[in-house]
Protein backbone atom coordinates (compact mmCIF):
# COMPACT_ATOMS: atom_id res chain seq x y z
CA UNK A 1 0.00 0.00 0.00
CA UNK A 2 2.81 2.53 1.08
CA UNK A 3 4.58 1.51 -2.30
CA UNK A 4 1.37 2.36 -4.67
CA UNK A 5 1.40 5.76 -2.83
CA UNK A 6 4.77 6.47 -3.33
CA UNK A 7 4.62 5.64 -6.65
CA UNK A 8 1.30 7.27 -7.55
CA UNK A 9 3.20 10.82 -5.87
CA UNK A 10 6.53 10.67 -7.46
CA UNK A 11 6.88 12.93 -10.49
CA UNK A 12 6.68 11.66 -13.94
CA UNK A 13 7.29 13.25 -17.36
CA UNK A 14 4.26 12.48 -20.07
CA UNK A 15 5.72 9.23 -21.24
CA UNK A 16 5.10 7.82 -17.85
CA UNK A 17 8.96 7.66 -16.69
CA UNK A 18 10.37 9.21 -13.68
CA UNK A 19 11.60 12.71 -13.57
CA UNK A 20 15.09 13.45 -11.79
CA UNK A 21 14.93 16.21 -9.17
CA UNK A 22 18.66 15.79 -8.87
CA UNK A 23 21.16 17.99 -10.01
CA UNK A 24 25.44 17.85 -9.73
CA UNK A 25 27.23 19.91 -8.49
CA UNK A 26 28.30 23.20 -10.37
CA UNK A 27 31.86 22.66 -11.00
CA UNK A 28 33.02 26.14 -9.81
CA UNK A 29 31.82 24.87 -5.96
CA UNK A 30 33.17 21.41 -6.59
CA UNK A 31 36.23 23.34 -7.30
CA UNK A 32 36.50 25.28 -4.47
CA UNK A 33 35.45 22.01 -1.84
CA UNK A 34 38.21 20.32 -3.28
CA UNK A 35 41.25 22.86 -3.02
CA UNK A 36 39.84 23.46 0.72
CA UNK A 37 39.44 19.51 1.07
CA UNK A 38 43.22 19.54 -0.38
CA UNK A 39 44.41 21.45 1.91
CA UNK A 40 42.90 20.26 5.04
CA UNK A 41 43.12 17.00 4.45
CA UNK A 42 45.25 16.23 1.58
CA UNK A 43 45.10 12.44 1.76
CA UNK A 44 41.36 12.74 1.62
CA UNK A 45 39.79 10.74 -1.40
CA UNK A 46 37.19 12.49 -3.51
CA UNK A 47 34.22 11.05 -5.36
CA UNK A 48 32.38 12.84 -7.62
CA UNK A 49 29.39 11.01 -8.68
CA UNK A 50 27.84 13.83 -11.08
CA UNK A 51 23.98 13.84 -10.71
CA UNK A 52 24.41 11.62 -7.24
CA UNK A 53 26.66 14.48 -5.40
CA UNK A 54 30.03 14.68 -4.41
CA UNK A 55 31.74 13.09 -1.29
CA UNK A 56 34.96 13.38 0.63
CA UNK A 57 36.47 10.82 2.70
CA UNK A 58 39.42 10.28 5.14
CA UNK A 59 39.93 8.23 8.20
CA UNK A 60 36.39 6.99 8.53
CA UNK A 61 35.30 4.20 10.06
CA UNK A 62 31.72 2.72 11.45
CA UNK A 63 30.15 3.55 14.54
CA UNK A 64 27.57 1.57 16.81
CA UNK A 65 24.61 4.04 18.49
CA UNK A 66 22.62 1.98 20.33
CA UNK A 67 19.41 2.66 20.10
CA UNK A 68 17.93 3.38 23.69
CA UNK A 69 14.37 4.98 23.09
CA UNK A 70 11.13 2.83 22.26
CA UNK A 71 10.91 -0.02 20.31
CA UNK A 72 7.92 1.21 18.29
CA UNK A 73 9.61 4.46 18.06
CA UNK A 74 11.39 5.95 14.36
CA UNK A 75 15.14 6.31 15.05
CA UNK A 76 18.66 6.38 12.60
CA UNK A 77 20.51 3.37 11.64
CA UNK A 78 22.41 2.03 14.84
CA UNK A 79 25.80 1.76 12.55
CA UNK A 80 26.65 4.78 11.27
CA UNK A 81 29.82 5.85 9.17
CA UNK A 82 32.01 8.74 10.68
CA UNK A 83 35.19 9.91 11.18
CA UNK A 84 37.91 9.07 13.35
CA UNK A 85 40.28 11.80 14.98
CA UNK A 86 42.10 13.81 12.41
CA UNK A 87 39.55 12.76 9.96
CA UNK A 88 36.39 13.55 7.52
CA UNK A 89 33.23 12.59 5.87
CA UNK A 90 31.15 15.12 3.85
CA UNK A 91 28.47 14.49 1.05
CA UNK A 92 27.09 17.35 -1.26
CA UNK A 93 24.60 16.91 -3.65
CA UNK A 94 22.06 19.70 -5.38
CA UNK A 95 18.18 18.83 -5.64
CA UNK A 96 15.60 20.86 -7.66
CA UNK A 97 13.25 23.45 -5.70
CA UNK A 98 13.97 24.26 -1.78
CA UNK A 99 14.40 21.69 1.14
CA UNK A 100 11.66 19.74 1.97
CA UNK A 101 13.24 16.87 4.19
CA UNK A 102 13.94 16.25 7.73
CA UNK A 103 12.46 18.61 10.50
CA UNK A 104 15.53 19.09 12.16
CA UNK A 105 16.62 22.11 9.90
CA UNK A 106 14.55 25.16 10.86
CA UNK A 107 13.53 27.29 7.68
CA UNK A 108 14.30 31.27 7.74
CA UNK A 109 12.14 32.30 4.64
CA UNK A 110 12.75 32.77 0.88
CA UNK A 111 13.59 28.51 0.98
CA UNK A 112 16.50 29.04 3.42
CA UNK A 113 17.21 27.02 6.45
CA UNK A 114 19.01 27.29 9.21
CA UNK A 115 22.43 24.51 9.88
CA UNK A 116 21.84 21.91 12.21
CA UNK A 117 24.71 20.52 14.27
CA UNK A 118 24.28 16.73 15.67
CA UNK A 119 26.94 15.91 18.07
CA UNK A 120 27.35 12.16 17.65
CA UNK A 121 29.62 11.95 20.55
CA UNK A 122 32.92 10.66 18.17
CA UNK A 123 32.08 13.16 15.68
CA UNK A 124 30.02 16.18 15.08
CA UNK A 125 27.19 16.55 11.97
CA UNK A 126 26.83 19.63 10.54
CA UNK A 127 24.11 19.67 8.06
CA UNK A 128 23.03 22.31 5.97
CA UNK A 129 20.35 22.61 2.92
CA UNK A 130 21.49 26.27 1.13
CA UNK A 131 18.77 27.31 -1.80
CA UNK A 132 19.14 29.02 -5.03
CA UNK A 133 16.13 31.12 -6.23
CA UNK A 134 18.11 31.67 -9.30
CA UNK A 135 18.04 27.82 -10.36
CA UNK A 136 15.85 26.92 -7.94
CA UNK A 137 18.42 24.01 -6.70
CA UNK A 138 19.34 23.61 -3.02
CA UNK A 139 22.45 21.70 -2.09
CA UNK A 140 22.16 18.48 0.69
CA UNK A 141 25.16 18.66 3.07
CA UNK A 142 26.29 16.65 5.51
CA UNK A 143 30.07 17.36 6.86
CA UNK A 144 31.38 14.82 9.49
CA UNK A 145 33.77 15.98 11.55
CA UNK A 146 35.67 15.38 15.20
CA UNK A 147 36.74 17.37 18.00
CA UNK A 148 39.97 18.45 16.28
CA UNK A 149 38.79 19.83 12.96
CA UNK A 150 40.39 22.98 11.99
CA UNK A 151 38.42 26.22 13.01
CA UNK A 152 39.42 27.79 9.81
CA UNK A 153 38.23 25.10 7.74
CA UNK A 154 35.14 24.70 9.04
CA UNK A 155 34.77 28.50 8.83
CA UNK A 156 35.46 28.67 4.79
CA UNK A 157 33.58 25.29 4.68
CA UNK A 158 30.95 26.87 5.69
CA UNK A 159 31.39 30.01 3.65
CA UNK A 160 31.89 28.16 0.59
CA UNK A 161 28.59 25.98 0.83
CA UNK A 162 26.31 29.32 2.22
CA UNK A 163 27.92 31.45 -1.18
CA UNK A 164 26.69 28.36 -3.36
CA UNK A 165 24.06 30.60 -5.03
CA UNK A 166 26.61 33.08 -6.04
CA UNK A 167 28.66 30.16 -7.66
CA UNK A 168 25.62 29.06 -10.02
CA UNK A 169 26.63 29.28 -13.23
Amino acid sequence: MALSIALLLAPFDARGAEISTSHPVTDHVRAKLQALFQKHYPKASFTNQNVNGIRFAYEVTTFEFPYTGSPAGKHEATTQRGPKKSGVLCYVYGQKGSYQGQLGLLPRGNGQFSPYLIDRKHYKQLLMAPYSPKQDVHLWVALSYPSDASEEFLKQFRAIITDFETDVD
